[in-house]
């Protein structure tokens, strides 16, 4: 069980909200059979999954294989997944449409908004949350089972149970605890629950139909494990307050290309606020950035800005290559102990496509 815990939460000009427009995907399909052939190798070997691929005018989404094997029910197009750490692109973003509205500063302490953080939080800053160069500490190392549910303050206290990993800005450590927290700051600065914030800011005006906080409009999905290359076996879901604003949406493939769509057009955020979140980074890799809930990386002279996630039952990636106007999201609900099976499916459609 121990094991299972800890890939609980794996990794990755301003306008007033009445101007922001829906974003409104194009409507001829990309003549690519490879994305099908792709899709439906993958198919063979996970339960299920869903692709949605857009260059330039043209998209393609499309489920391959099952949702639930059980019930022989299908993957649509439109189908709901756990997409766990892709969840931190909304956050982030949530945290500068909080910038825009100058409710908060990136570089505010966390402490101006969480007191109960002590003394030892002084240096972290909201910026050092988003870039995970806070050093606070992994709150998944006190969970005993990922299904009994946990209040705020109860991880507040696993975080705050001993020294900081490093002191603040001068390392980057990948921080679902950080996350957490922002997700506390968001509500302390809006007077909204996070949930809400991301309904009212985010799901509704993008039209976002199938994006919510896993559990509040369908039970979450549940899906499926893999362990020492063996079967997929059913897995309950997570329980959702463990997860949080680290990794608790859900959403379907075609929402996360209109989501990448306003993010990258100043729709979602300003484009200010959209060009801070990929260049206010720091390194993680060789060639490879963490911004604010983004990770930018150089592949071949060419740019890919992107998220994975890994969940109990789900893996997810999501992926924008501004160079070549392509666009590619995919959800698997499977998790696989030794592959991220989204990311290589991904990888293989970008290869196909750029």
């Amino acid at each position: 069980m121990r094991r299972i815990v800890v890939i609980l939460l794996l990794v990755l000009a301003p306008a007033a909200l009445g101007a922001r427009r829906r974003v409104v995907l194009p409507i001829p399909p990309l003549p690519v059979a490879e994305i099908d052939r792709i899709g439906a190798a993958h198919a063979q070997l996970n339960p299920g999954l869903a692709i949605a691929v857009r260059k330039d005018g043209a998209f393609h989404v499309r489920g391959y294989g099952l949702l639930d094997r059980e019930a022989n029910i299908p993957v649509r197009s439109d189908s709901v997944f756990q997409i766990a750490s892709v969840t931190k692109q909304f956050t982030a973003a949530a945290v500068m449409r909080l910038v825009e509205e100058g409710t908060l500063s990136v570089d505010d302490r966390a402490r101006n908004f969480l007191p109960e953080l002590d003394s030892r939080f002084d240096a972290v800053t909201i910026r050092h949350l988003l870039n995970h160069t806070s050093g606070v500490r992994d709150y998944e190392a006190h969970l005993t089972t990922p299904y009994e549910p946990k209040t705020q303050q109860e991880i507040v206290a696993f975080i705050t149970s001993g020294p900081l990993y490093f002191q603040p800005g001068t390392e980057h450590r990948y921080s679902n605890s950080g996350y957490y927290l922002l997700g506390m700051i968001i509500e302390r600065a809006s007077s909204m629950t996070y949930e809400q914030f991301l309904r009212e800011t985010f799901f509704e005006p993008l039209a976002l139909t199938g994006t919510s906080y896993c559990g509040t409009t369908a039970p979450p999905p549940d899906g499926h494990l893999i362990v020492s290359g063996g079967a997929a076996t059913p897995v309950r879901s997570a329980d959702m307050s463990l997860l949080y604003a680290a990794g608790a949406l859900c959403s379907t493939a075609v929402d996360l290309l209109s989501w990448n769509d306003a993010l990258v057009s100043g729709v979602a955020v300003s484009s200010e606020s959209y060009a801070r979140m990929t260049s206010e980074s720091v390194r993680m890799f060789p060639g490879m950035r963490y911004g604010f809930g983004l990770i930018v990386e150089d592949l071949a002279g060419s740019r890919r800005i992107w998220h994975n996630g890994g969940i109990l039952g789900f893996s997810s990636h999501l992926a924008w290559f501004p160079d070549q106007r392509l666009t590619i999201a995919v959800l698997v609900n499977v998790f696989d102990f030794e592959r991220d099976r989204a990311t290589a499916i991904a990888g293989e459609i970008a290869g196909a496509l750029r």
